[in-house]
């Protein structure tokens, strides 16, 4: 999730939490129905964006996807930017 200016800058990366179960809430986005295709599939918490020290974690890149549209807008309606 994180913005150019944040990776090229810091150990730290934005990141959004997947759970597996099914949520019903305007913030939890179904990524399996209507996210892009990728290997990662579940609900997208978008009301739990966190920051992460990932050269303190023991971490690994699964997959680079496009964030959609729609989800960009549910972020930045929790960071209070729309």
């Amino acid at each position: 999730m994180s913005r150019t200016l944040l990776n090229g800058n810091g150990p730290f990366v934005w990141a959004l939490p997947f759970t597996t179960s099914e949520r019903e809430y305007p913030l939890a986005y179904n990524w399996t129905e209507k996210g892009p295709t990728t290997e990662t599939h579940g609900t997208l918490l978008c009301d739990q964006l966190t920051t992460l020290n990932v050269s303190h974690r023991w971490t690994k890149l699964i997959e680079h996807t496009e964030i959609p549209d729609e989800i960009d807008s549910l972020i930045q309606a929790v960071l209070g930017y729309k």
